[in-house]
């Protein structure tokens, strides 16, 4: 190897080292924009409003029969049970099974 050649990987290596040294800042800049902006900056503007005044004081999240909150509820309905499920027949669905060792292994077994 002559030593232009050798010059010239020097060169090389010198410019992809400052690339990924630039990669490696970029990545860390990024990184800290978003932290900043997700935990920071938003939780500070996030407002949160009710489309319908009855839906104020609802509940916005599931709870097991424990009393452990669960997801949060992305869609509401309003109306008296009795009407709620009248709507969810006419539209054609139904009410959901009861939870029992019969319905349990059914869905085991549709998922494996």
């Amino acid at each position: 190897m002559t030593s232009s050649e050798r010059a010239s990987a020097v060169r090389r290596e010198h410019r992809l080292r400052r690339l990924m040294a630039r990669a490696g800042d970029t990545t860390a800049g990024l990184l800290a924009l978003y932290v900043v902006t997700a935990y920071l900056l938003l939780p500070l503007v996030w407002r949160h409003f009710d489309h319908h005044p009855v839906m104020a004081e609802a509940p916005k999240t599931t709870y097991t029969t424990d009393g452990i909150p669960g997801d949060p509820l992305n869609a509401a309905l309003i109306g008296s049970q009795d009407e709620v499920v009248a709507a969810m027949l006419a539209a054609g669905w139904f009410p959901a099974d009861r939870t029992t060792l019969r319905s349990s292994i059914r869905i085991a077994a549709s998922v494996v």
